[in-house]
């Protein structure tokens, strides 16, 4: 019979790979179309080369998301890995939804920070952390939601 594993891992070693126990969520809050010359997301730190369309979600580094990923980082609508477009703020970030539909991009459209794309160890690899320091730092503002499994 064959163990199951759950959490996340440090080893590199094959035969350890257990399930994912983590998933972190937003949504879009906001939406808007950007033309060339304006910029987006915290102290607009991101330039608009082209016409572009951009959400804003609704968490930033004082829910935990690392604050580093502006600008570098990417998190996933309905599976579709979007740009994080713009520094990450205390409250918000801005991601580029320009390829996606419309219907998509509404305010209450779930955003995936870490999900079956993006797990704890991606996160926490893209932003220089550990695992541990990534899901310790998901501060009292995120909702948790315990399930049995």
């Amino acid at each position: 019979m064959e163990e199951e594993f759950f959490g996340f891992s440090t080893s590199d070693h094959p035969c350890f790979k257990p399930s994912q126990v983590v998933s972190l969520r937003t949504q879009i809050i906001q939406c808007r179309e950007l033309t060339h010359g304006e910029a987006s997301g915290y102290h607009m730190s991101y330039k608009v080369k082209t016409r572009m369309r951009v959400a804003a979600a609704s968490i930033g580094y004082a829910g935990g998301f690392p604050r580093i990923l502006g600008n570098r980082g990417h998190v996933f609508i309905r599976g579709t890995r979007v740009a994080i477009v713009g520094f990450v703020s205390m409250d918000l970030m801005t991601i580029d939804v320009t390829e996606l539909p419309t219907s998509w991009t509404l305010p209450g459209t779930l955003v995936d920070l870490i999900c079956p794309e993006q797990t704890v160890e991606d996160l926490a690899s893209a932003a220089n952390m550990l695992s541990d320091e990534l899901t310790t730092g998901i501060g009292p503002r995120c909702r948790r939601l315990y399930v049995q499994c």
